[in-house]
């Protein structure tokens, strides 16, 4: 594990306790020494992991960019054809961490993608889609309590009028996208209901501790776990850091250096088990918090894809000129499977 006394702070968080809640069918819970992360849980320093292996991820950077630059060009036109489709609300990520979560796609070649959850534009599910699609194999579960993000795709793919009527839990396809399945519900119930081991997991969710602690658990350790697969599993968690000062919408005053409630439970998950999740894939481009990193990353994708992107604090009007951000909430890692395999039972 990391030193860094600058960066590790002992942050004070709710009971984080992974167990079994009396569930016979759950396969994998932390080995005993790690059986809880009690409130005082130290945060993984992500700085330290990318201050010791910056030339690494850069040189992963640089060749996913210089690899999909050409593609990377055509996804963005169509995504935003895709944007302005469905009228004038903008989307909530930037066009950087969709890049990127896109190149991993394209260059891991996923069987099984989850998306935790669609969201109302399904922006980043246009996205993976594209990814599958170019892949010639692999298939997206997309997970949601609300099926707006779908009717959207739905309207796009599909030319369907969609009512206002609500679709019925469960299940959901397009025609035109036989790779995608929406699952319509709380995903609480509807995830282990379908029983999919994934190697491919990009999380934009509820942004509750308790329903990350519930993440964390069933998405990470328990569906990885049951994967065939023993190569890295790629993960892309949103809103680990924050936007702007109300940006998780509760009027409350923010750090914009620290990680957010959700944030800390994901960093308290990598920082105990660190055969499991490997320092050196650990890395974050939010622009406040990693000034310096996002800055030589921007200037690979320039130069690269001669793409260009806005350093400008995001303040009033913020929602109009996200996706052209240079800032990324997003924390990037993988999860070793065979490393996790051993900490499992069956």
């Amino acid at each position: 594990m990391l030193a860094c006394h600058e960066c590790i702070g002992i942050i004070f968080l709710f009971v984080f306790v992974l167990q079994l809640d009396g569930v016979a069918t759950v396969p994998c819970g932390f080995p005993p020494r790690y059986g809880v992360l009690r409130e005082t849980s130290e945060e993984f320093c992500v700085k330290c992991a990318m201050e010791s292996f910056e030339d690494k991820s850069l040189q992963t950077l640089r060749m996913l960019y210089r690899k999909y630059a050409h593609e990377i060009e055509q996804v963005t036109r169509d995504a935003r054809k895709y944007l302005l489709s469905g009228g004038s609300k903008p989307a909530q990520n930037t066009h950087v961490e969709l890049e990127i979560s896109y190149m991993r796609a394209r260059e891991a070649k996923p069987n099984s993608l989850l998306e935790l959850s669609t969201g109302p534009r399904a922006y980043s599910t246009f996205w993976l889609l594209e990814a599958i699609r170019r892949n010639g194999v692999g298939k997206l579960y997309s997970f949601d309590i609300h099926d707006a993000g779908y009717k959207r795709l739905k309207r796009y793919f599909d030319g369907a009028s969609i009512s206002a009527t609500p679709f019925s839990p469960g299940s959901h396809f397009l025609e035109g996208q036989p790779q995608l399945e929406f699952i319509l519900g709380d995903a609480r119930q509807t995830l282990a209901a379908r029983n999919v081991s994934y190697d491919f997991l990009f999380i934009d969710t509820l942004h509750d501790p308790k329903f990350t602690q519930w993440y964390v658990k069933e998405v990470f350790l328990n569906s990885v776990s049951r994967s065939d697969s023993r190569s890295d599993v790629f993960v892309a968690v949103h809103d680990v850091y924050s936007l702007t000062q109300t940006s998780l919408g509760l009027g409350m005053s923010l750090n914009l250096k620290e990680s957010t409630p959700e944030g800390k439970v994901v960093l308290s998950f990598i920082n105990a088990l660190p055969q499991v999740v490997p320092p050196a894939s650990v890395y974050a481009l939010h622009l406040e918090t990693f000034p310096e990193f996002n800055a030589k990353v921007m200037r690979i994708r320039r130069s690269e894809t001669g793409r260009g992107c806005s350093r400008q604090p995001l303040r009033k009007g913020w929602q109009k000129k996200i996706t052209n951000s240079c800032t990324a909430l997003t924390l990037f890692f993988t999860i070793n499977s065979s490393a996790l395999s051993e900490y499992c039972t069956v």
